[in-house]
């Protein structure tokens, strides 16, 4: 649903699955993640504040993955 909608504090599941290529080098990859707007034809990307509004960049760090053998 759209962002505009969330409320402060709530906690917005959006689950995807990765797949992994045999071929992928060995070790830690670290996942970001980010929200877009559309404005007419146009994507703009949203900016990501901490607790206190200031913004802090434009993407989010998940929990790093690592790819062994």
């Amino acid at each position: 649903r759209p962002t505009s909608s969330w409320q402060q504090g709530e906690v917005i599941v959006d689950s995807h699955q990765l797949t992994i290529r045999d071929s992928a080098d060995l070790g830690l990859y670290t996942i970001e993640v980010g929200l877009y707007t559309q404005q007419g034809e146009s994507f703009l990307r949203l900016n990501l504040r901490d607790e206190n509004g200031i913004i802090r960049g434009d993407v989010a760090h998940l929990t790093p993955v690592r790819v062994t053998d």
